[in-house]
């Protein structure tokens, strides 16, 4: 009679355990993502400028390069600019992720975990 319950206790507690140990490395998780993020520099808007620039050359370069009438020595060109681009883009959006961050705190405590928001 006691085996039953006993085995749902600990069907219990070692449900519970691995709740709570994977609570815990998901804050971990999200811990390392803010430092990661904090570690990034803040954009100035001359640096927004650029960056909104090297993007757009970026993507015409890369539509240039895939039209058939492209010089075949302009490619390697065209291909360097379509990397730049996404480099770009990359940058801006890593120093954004704060920014992020900063709204979903707005939102947190409605219902939702932050690191969902997020």
């Amino acid at each position: 009679m006691f085996q039953p319950e006993l085995e749902e206790t600990m069907t219990i507690t070692a449900h519970a355990s691995s709740v709570a140990t994977y609570n815990r490395a998901a804050t971990d998780a999200f811990g390392d993502y803010l430092r990661k993020i904090g570690s990034v520099s803040l954009l100035s808007a001359e640096d927004e400028v650029d960056l909104a620039r090297r993007i757009e050359v970026g993507l015409f370069a890369e539509q240039r390069s895939q039209q058939d009438d492209v010089d075949p020595s302009l490619l390697r060109e065209l291909a360097w600019l379509a990397h730049d681009g996404c480099r770009a883009k990359n940058h801006f959006i890593e120093a954004n992720l704060r920014l992020v961050v900063s709204i979903a705190k707005h939102y947190s405590g409605r219902g939702m975990p932050i690191m969902d928001l997020v």
